[in-house]
């Protein structure tokens, strides 16, 4: 079987669906020898490190091959019936899209794609009107061309089946698998105490309700939010106004910290010795940093809805996320309540262990085969 991956968003990105696109197709080229791959990227502008990424998936039965094709060009080439991408994929069997946009419209070759969330159907007002609406039709559109498609939870699983109509029979839940962080960076930043801060993981935007949090953060008492800072880690995302408004708040600025992106070595150093991980989103598609928070046993708190619960287990505090007192309340309880953060933590790394990259490989390529 000839399988052609576009690892674009790999070669781009570094975190989300690059992330994602990285971990799973390197899984599968050294789980499978027996068949042959096309492996392609469409960046257009290159660097050392794209181009170390990139060479990172050769293998012996691997063919690289890179268009360089701006992004927004590629929008809508690949929404075009252009023949000559099935003869540059060499008549593959199999054309695997990590992420909606990756699926060619126009090719005659089957194709399984992977979807990750509906933000776009859920939260319209994210990006704008125009803009969800375009990414929410390009979703339904990729779905309606594969043959197949793999969600990356049941919570995305039922969000797809519900809003876009598509037949369960065509789809299948893969997690994903675990991030394995390398060093740990031992000297946590602006002189952090471990052991004496909450921390929270997550683009700077509404979705991941970092305003409520702000809001819960400070209904608790003054002692306890001078001995134990709340600490958000995350890029700005859009629509952030509210959230750096609220904690300009004169009480709450001198507790609070923005770090902005972190290296990995000084992330897991923060999850590594917090305190408490508190993520009270509104939705995810699946919610890694839970995930990656657990893996360093870390007691966590985390919404009751989306996927959240099917990655937390039974190993998190659940709250509604909507109700401020809730996260209040779970905040405190974990700061105090020893015996409750002990046992978070112990069920919190074997929680993690149920999910690997390799198990998200070999349950896609299983896919892959049952195409042909």
């Amino acid at each position: 079987m000839k399988i052609a991956i576009d690892v674009t968003r790999a070669v781009i990105e570094g975190a989300g669906i690059g992330r994602y696109t990285y971990e799973t197709v390197s899984k599968i080229l050294d789980i499978d020898r027996k068949n042959s791959y096309i492996i392609f990227s469409t960046h257009f502008n290159s660097s050392s490190q794209k181009t170390k990424i990139f060479q990172s998936f050769n293998r012996s039965n691997v063919t690289l091959k890179r268009f360089r094709i701006p992004g927004r060009a590629k929008e809508i080439l690949w929404g075009m019936k252009l023949p000559f991408f099935d003869k540059f994929l060499e008549k593959a069997d199999i054309l695997y899209a990590p992420s909606y946009f990756e699926v060619l419209l126009g090719s005659k070759i089957a194709q399984v794609v992977t979807i990750h969330d509906m933000t776009a159907n859920l939260f319209p007002n994210q990006r704008g009107k125009k803009l969800s609406e375009f990414l929410s039709k390009r979703t339904l559109l990729a779905c309606q061309k594969a043959k197949f498609i793999t969600c990356v939870s049941k919570s995305t699983q039922n969000d797809l089946i519900r809003l876009d109509k598509i037949n369960q029979n065509k789809t299948q839940v893969i997690y994903p698998g675990l991030k394995v962080f390398g060093k740990v960076k031992e000297l946590l930043p602006n002189g952090l105490k471990k052991q004496g801060y909450i921390l929270s993981v997550g683009t700077i935007e509404p979705r991941k309700n970092i305003a409520a949090l702000l809001r819960a953060y400070n209904t608790l008492e003054d002692s306890l939010k001078e001995k134990f800072p709340l600490v958000l880690v995350g890029g700005r995302g859009w629509n952030d106004s509210e959230i750096f408004e609220e904690a300009g708040n004169k009480a709450l600025k001198k507790h609070i910290l923005f770090t902005g992106y972190v290296d990995d070595a000084t992330l897991a150093g923060l999850y590594k010795y917090a305190k408490v991980f508190v993520y009270p989103s509104l939705y995810e598609g699946f919610g890694l940093p839970i995930l990656e928070a657990m893996s360093f046993s870390c007691p966590v708190i985390t919404s009751n809805i989306s996927s959240m619960p099917e990655v937390a287990g039974e190993c998190a505090v659940l709250i509604d996320p909507k109700k401020i007192p809730q996260i209040a309340d779970a905040l405190k309880r974990l700061i105090e309540d020893k015996n409750l953060a002990g046992k978070l933590s112990e069920c919190a790394k074997r929680q993690s262990e149920k999910f690997s990259w390799e198990q998200t490989a070999k349950q896609t390529l299983e896919v892959f085969e049952k195409q042909i």
